[in-house]
């Protein structure tokens, strides 16, 4: 289900017909990301199913579950998706057909979201008479804002490639989603970590801080990163007008 690829972690999800959330599924997808060394770069994430991302959780399951098993696949939801916004990386998933429900919970917890334009996305949950609570409610609106992302939430009615490109939804379009994802991943595992995951942290944090904690945690950050070697690297190549050889993170 995985493969690395230099600095880059290939997670690709596989359970036909529709890659659902069942708990197999997730014994894969969490072993499969906790791949992650400290020589990593970048994750993508993708679909080897032709046609679909994925559909989301396991609806049969979920019918049949009692509350104390339906809490406990709801928050390893939340677990497994909040290994994508870990801020020692990129991580990036390819959307290339149906990505509904958990599917688009999983995205939406990735750095950035390449879709094609024949894409679906939706969360569908409250047409079920349930909802989102995999953590989609809250990066749904601070990825669009509250007014599309109420109309994503509240009708649950799915969006195209290009509307969801629109809205932000997705962060990028394109007619092989998998292959720019690989190439966009590769070239970014070779920053250096240090500013990559400071960045990262930063802009995880910058909605909820306050303007004035923010900016102090920002100059903190950008002290630390500015005294290291690959930040000297960076400037050095920039200024010489060579590629810069960044270190990769060990141990």
């Amino acid at each position: 289900m995985s493969e690395q690829l230099g600095r880059v972690l290939h997670v690709r999800m596989s359970s036909p017909p529709v890659n659902a959330f069942s708990d197999a599924f997730f014994d894969s997808l969490h072993a499969a990301l906790l791949e992650v060394s400290p020589d990593t770069g970048a994750v993508v994430v993708t679909s080897a199913v032709d046609g679909v991302f994925a559909a989301g959780g396991d609806i049969r399951f979920m019918a049949a579950a009692d509350a104390v098993t339906s809490e406990r696949y709801v928050r390893r939801c939340q677990e497994i998706y909040g290994l994508l916004e870990r801020p020692d990386h990129l991580s990036v998933v390819a959307i290339d057909g149906a990505c509904l429900g958990g599917g688009l919970e999983l995205a939406l917890a990735a750095d950035v979201r390449i879709a094609s334009p024949s894409s679906r996305l939706g969360l569908p949950e409250v047409s079920l008479g349930i909802l989102a609570g995999g953590g989609a409610i809250h990066r749904a609106v601070r990825a669009l804002g509250q007014g599309a992302a109420r109309d994503l939430l509240l009708t649950g009615e799915p969006v195209g490639g290009e509307h969801a490109h629109a809205w932000g939804l997705v962060t990028r379009l394109a007619d092989d989603p998998v292959a720019e994802a690989l190439a966009l991943a590769e070239k970014v595992a070779a920053y250096s970590p240090e500013a990559v995951a400071a960045t990262k942290a930063l802009a995880l944090s910058a909605s909820t801080d306050e303007l004035e904690a923010g900016l102090r945690e920002e100059l903190a950050r950008w002290l630390e990163v500015r005294r290291g070697a690959n930040a000297q690297e960076g400037l050095d190549a920039f200024a010489e007008k060579r590629a810069a050889r960044f270190e990769a993170r060990h141990g």
